[in-house]
């Protein structure tokens, strides 16, 4: 019975059990009715979670109720070229999905590290940089593609500045990768 399955993974939720939250709302996926809510669960209750090979797996899963989802499509992007797997694969599909769509900000995130997984980070600083001019105030996501693309093109002293305003708590440990070497670089 759908109905009862938010109660379910509510009562797991209640527990500190995202994952068998999020199981239990892999059940709803089935019923087309139910699915984007479930989806939308699945993501709020694994989004926290460090595990980003889990948390592909199930965007993989939700894919295949939601084929036509270009923002699912983009998350798959984002995590698969933060942990560097099939980079020319998914660097391609991250700029054709920018090309067709400029104005959607995680699709130039997703375009600009990219570039950055391309040794390209001159033109990762050109995107961000068109849609963000001034590097002060930034959204999480936007300081950390901001500073790697900084530092990857040289400019290591004004990384490191911006690196030691990033928490690492807002990131995957694969996220806070694209940073270390500014973070770490005077430690």
């Amino acid at each position: 019975n759908p109905e009862k399955i938010p109660v379910v993974a509510g009562y797991a939720e209640r527990l500190q059990q995202p994952k068998l939250a999020a199981a239990a709302y892999e059940k709803l996926l089935t019923f087309p009715f139910h699915a984007a809510r479930a989806a939308r669960e699945i993501l709020r209750l694994l989004g926290p979670s460090d595990d980003v090979h889990n948390l592909l797996s199930t965007l993989r899963r939700l894919q295949q109720f939601q084929p036509e989802s270009t923002d699912l499509a983009d998350m798959i992007t984002w995590y698969e070229l933060v942990i560097q797997r099939r980079v020319s694969e998914h660097a391609a599909a991250a700029l054709e999905r920018f090309k067709k769509n400029p104005e959607v900000d995680r699709y130039r995130l997703t375009a600009a590290l990219a570039q950055l997984r391309q040794n390209n980070p001159d033109a990762a600083l050109s995107l961000l940089e068109s849609r963000y001019p001034n590097p002060t105030n930034l959204p999480p996501r936007v300081r950390l593609l901001y500073t790697a693309a900084v530092g990857g093109t040289g400019q290591r002293q004004n990384a490191e500045r911006m690196a030691d305003l990033i928490n690492p708590a807002q990131f995957k440990p694969e996220e806070f990768e694209l940073i270390r070497p500014w973070r770490e670089g005077r430690r």
